[in-house]
């Protein structure tokens, strides 16, 4: 047995538990079911889940791998202990099928074991410390509305937090009901002998052909590696499937650690992983699931990685066995130049060795080529040596034998001509060795050169002709014409002057026949003088001037006007009354050009005073104001003439306040003045 232990690294949540190697068995547990009354008499139910199984824990969530053992079971049928002991621990609470337990403490070889049962309803006469047997009934399974079908989950610890787990295998050896423990934990038994290592590594699941459980096979089973401290690596593992089984029927594996690299007197250091297919439609409880698929061992981890690297827990192992080797044989034969090889072979792990032999300074094997000495010529032979390509030594000689000329093809080296005769010549080559021969006149061969003679010359206006005559033969090769090379004409000059009025003529000449060319020049241009005022620009009438051309013999003459003079108001003026002036007021009046009707000056026109007329004596109103004084004055005795005196003179002042035209009253003789003098009053 080997205690195994682990501390939390980088944060990750590990779940421990004791690994029991080996075969051999700690107690005849049984399962936590009897037969319908008899509560004596065991009954086999199945197994749906084995401990650090992987499993679908889909939206429900829950840990995995699996921390325990599942039995199917029948609700609220009774269960028992798998072992006897005392009830170390209960919980009552049926709120969640999770919840409710019971702990059986049972102690084997002095060694105390904690026994959990999950899922169940504890039995009302239960009391902790109570002794149990195995006819003894803990409680009821619970039905299972969050894991179904109903089942109890059982686990085991040597510690009472129940901090640390141990394996079920162990307590099932005796029973092959349970394939000898098998059934109860995902990989287990694990056995060394020589180079293999014994493991039982399968599934325990319900499907729908097996719905108590049955045997499913791993997809595979991955076996990491360390040999003698060469550390860990995620590349060190070799793979085994269902072709490594040493009996399929309990789904025992054989692993051959050679396949690692181990080698007898080696140390390896190993840890398992076996997955569970989710491509298996018979699983159908993990078929197309994206749970985890893997498990661990020697150790139970809660949410692994696969590839553990340091943090693993693992078996150690020593290969205590001598190599037994076979005889050397020869791999690769000593040659002149290199050493030879010979190797053996452990007939137990396979591993070689290899050694060297000496030189064999006498085997050329090597290989071997030829070097020329002396180079052969066209006529004279040359030599040659074998050489060893091993060591370099002069294996043989031999002569080269001379090749004679390698005469190439006939080329012409002086082309004949219509005049002279050429050759024709063929080389070695090899050599410079070379063989001429003479070659015929060639009569369309005119190479020799040739020129030009002229038969016809050109004229300015007319081609001419010429030959090309072979200087060789005197043959005419060819004939072409002359171009006319066109009139060569002299320089532009003047036959007739031009002036303001009329165009001049100019002429050209050909240097070389009568032809010749006029021409027109132009019209010249007036060369005018200076502009000359005749009249002088007013606010409304234009200024006139002149000028003409100076260019003796032209008598040209431009007339033009000059622009308005907004300042010039000679053409006289006149004044308009803008206001009229009155007796009391003054008046304004506007002196205006005639030409332009501009405001020259504007000036006062002072106020006019009035113009009195002859006093004008009104007798109606006069007559009419003594009758009424005088009988006024009758009536109350006063003398009528004093006092028509008085108010006479009263009265006569208010009407010339209050009413115009009143009798002996100035009045002005404007019209428009109602004015009346109060200081020419008459007395009466």
């Amino acid at each position: 047995m080997s205690s195994i232990c682990i501390v939390s690294n980088a944060g990750i949540l590990y779940h421990i538990f004791d690994d029991y190697s080996g075969l051999y068995s700690i107690a005849c547990a049984q399962s936590p079911a009897r037969v319908t009354g008899n509560s004596t008499q065991e009954k086999y139910v199945g197994v749906i889940s084995k401990k650090n199984q992987p499993r679908n824990v889909g939206a429900l969530g829950g840990t995995n791998p699996h921390q325990g053992t599942d039995f199917i079971m029948t609700s609220y049928e009774n269960f028992y202990p798998m072992l006897p002991g005392v009830v170390f621990d209960i919980r009552d609470d049926t709120s969640n099928d999770q919840l409710g337990y019971v702990i059986i403490k049972s102690t084997i070889n002095n060694q105390d074991y904690y026994i959990k049962y999950l899922h169940i309803v504890p039995d009302a006469q239960l009391v902790v410390n109570q002794q149990v047997l195995s006819d003894t009934v803990l409680g009821t399974v619970q039905y299972s509305y969050t894991y179904p079908p109903a089942h109890v989950h059982v686990s085991c610890s040597a510690y009472s937090n129940m901090s640390i787990t141990t394996e079920l295998f162990p307590f099932f050896r005796h029973n092959d009901q349970y394939n000898f423990g098998a059934d109860m934990d995902f990989i287990c038994g694990e056995e060394f002998d020589g180079n293999f290592l014994y493991i039982y590594a399968y599934i325990r699941s319900e499907t729908s052909s097996f719905p108590y459980g049955t045997g499913i096979d791993c997809e595979k089973v991955r076996l990491y590696y360390n040999i003698n401290n060469s550390g860990w690596n995620s590349g060190n593992f070799v793979d085994y499937d269902t072709n490594d089984y040493y009996i399929p029927a309990v789904f025992k594996y054989q692993l051959n650690l050679y396949e690692t690299g181990l080698h007898c007197g080696d140390t390896i250091k190993l840890y398992l992983v076996a997955f569970r297919s989710n491509s298996n439609s018979a699983d159908n409880t993990f078929y197309n699931s994206s749970s985890m698929n893997f498990g661990v061992s020697p150790m139970y981890y809660l949410q692994p990685d696969e590839y553990l690297g340091t943090n693993a827990q693992y078996y150690e192992y020593t290969l205590n066995q001598t190599h037994d080797w076979t005889a050397w044989e020869v791999t690769m034969q000593s040659t002149c130049s290199t050493f030879g090889k010979e190797s053996r072979s452990c007939n137990n792990c396979g591993a070689t060795e290899e050694r060297s032999l000496p030189k064999n300074l006498s085997n050329h094997s090597g290989g071997s080529h030829w070097e020329t000495v002396t180079n052969p010529t066209c006529t004279a032979p040359g030599s040659k040596e074998l050489i060893c390509d091993g060591c370099s030594a002069v294996l043989d000689t031999d002569s080269i034998p001379a090749p004679g000329h390698s005469m190439g093809s006939w080329y012409t080296a002086t082309a004949s001509t219509c005049c002279t005769y050429g050759t024709e010549r063929s080389d070695c080559s090899e050599c410079g060795y070379y063989v001429e021969s003479p070659l015929p006149l060639n009569s369309s061969n005119h190479t020799g050169g040739s020129h030009w003679e002229t038969v016809t010359n050109p004229t300015c206006t007319t081609q001419g002709s010429m030959n090309l005559v072979c200087n060789g033969c005197g043959a005419v090769l060819d004939t072409d014409s002359i171009p006319a090379p066109g009139h060569s004409m002299g320089s532009w000059y003047t036959v007739t002057a031009s002036t303001c009025d009329t165009n001049g003529t100019q002429r050209r000449d050909c240097s070389e026949c009568s032809y010749y060319e006029e021409g027109s020049l132009g019209i010249l241009s007036h060369i005018m003088s200076g502009w000359s005022v005749h009249t002088l620009s007013t606010c409304h009438t234009p200024g006139t001037q002149s000028r003409n051309c100076t260019r003796t013999g032209c008598s040209y003459i431009e007339n033009d006007s000059l622009p308005l003079n907004p300042n010039n108001h000679s053409g006289g003026t006149y004044w308009t009354v803008v206001t009229a002036a009155t007796c009391t007021s003054s008046g304004t009046r506007q002196q205006i050009c005639y030409g332009c009707s501009a405001v020259l000056s504007t000036q006062a026109i002072p106020a006019l005073g009035h113009s009195w007329g002859a006093w004008i004596y009104q007798y109606q109103y006069y007559d009419l104001l003594i009758k009424i004084i005088i009988l006024i004055n009758s009536a109350s005795g006063a003398c009528p003439l004093v006092y028509s005196h008085i108010i006479l003179q009263i009265f006569i002042i208010i009407l010339i306040l209050i009413y115009p035209g009143s009798p002996a009253v100035p009045k002005c003789r404007y019209g428009l003045c109602r004015q009346y003098s109060a200081a020419s009053i008459t007395y009466l």
